[in-house]
């Protein structure tokens, strides 16, 4: 046996045929025809998933045009009822608009009837006002403010006040009891003439008020000066005459006839 039959294999029968006789060009025909299919099939899938795409694109523009005609539709039944509503909506804001005109207009009032009721009150017996002049502040034209030398309190109001009496202690009975007035700020006697006919004195008195005296009736609380409280506590605290004892609130009594006559 020669070397060749030993390392032969196994003999096969009705074994296939190990040489292939088919041309080359079949089998390249086989692999493009193969490759064609595959590239169909990709178009194929390609195609379908785009025209998934474009209906669900479609599908969700439909919905969002949809909801965009409801919200229209609902936005011009909204204006609808806002035109049949409108004339509520003006009046609202005339009525808002007055009231904030009557709050800045009324903003510096003073109730001249009942202050100078108050003034009267704290006149003296024999103490008469013949004539009285108000410089108040304004506001819509502006402030009147108007320094108190050697004094941080600002007026805001001016009060000249011309009264007769009969003893200048009169005087100083006014100018002790006006201390007292709501928005007191100062007070001075500016002059003082003695009649020879019907000998009484013409007393002249320059009264200065402060923002407390106003009445802010149309403000509401978180509207009104923080100083009221304090103003409030102030009016508790009644200070008291050292020399007296008396508070300086109240009313000086008047002289005996006697000092008067002296005083004449």
């Amino acid at each position: 046996m020669s070397a060749n039959s030993k390392n032969a294999g196994p003999l096969v029968i009705g074994g296939e045929p190990r040489i292939d006789f088919l041309p080359v060009e079949i089998k390249e025909r086989k692999k493009s025809r193969r490759a064609r299919r595959s590239l169909i099939a990709l178009v194929v899938v390609v195609a379908m998933v785009c025209a998934t795409g474009y209906v669900g694109s479609a599908f969700i523009a439909a919905q969002a045009q949809i909801a965009l005609d409801a919200e229209r539709g609902r936005t011009q039944a909204l204006l609808k009822e806002q035109g049949e509503y409108s004339s509520a909506s003006t009046i609202a804001q005339e009525l808002q608009a007055t009231k904030d005109a009557v709050t800045v207009g009324l903003a510096t009032e003073i109730l001249w009837m009942k202050y100078m009721r108050t003034i009267i009150s704290k006149l003296p017996r024999d103490m008469t006002i013949v004539q009285f002049t108000v410089d108040s502040q304004n506001a819509i034209e502006g402030s009147l403010v108007t320094s108190i030398p050697l004094d941080k309190t600002n007026s805001t109001t001016s009060i000249a006040l011309v009264t007769t009496a009969k003893s200048l202690v009169s005087a100083a009975g006014l100018m002790q009891n006006l201390k007292s007035l709501p928005g007191f700020a100062d007070a001075t006697m500016t002059s003082a003439d003695r009649d020879p006919e019907t000998r009484l004195y013409k007393i002249n008195v320059m009264l200065h008020l402060d923002a407390r005296a106003f009445e802010r009736r149309f403000l509401t609380p978180l509207e009104v000066d923080p100083n009221a409280e304090e103003t409030e506590e102030e009016a508790e605290e009644t200070p008291t005459d050292t020399s007296t004892g008396v508070p300086t609130g109240t009313p000086t009594p008047l002289p005996t006839e006697g000092a008067t006559e002296d005083e004449g």
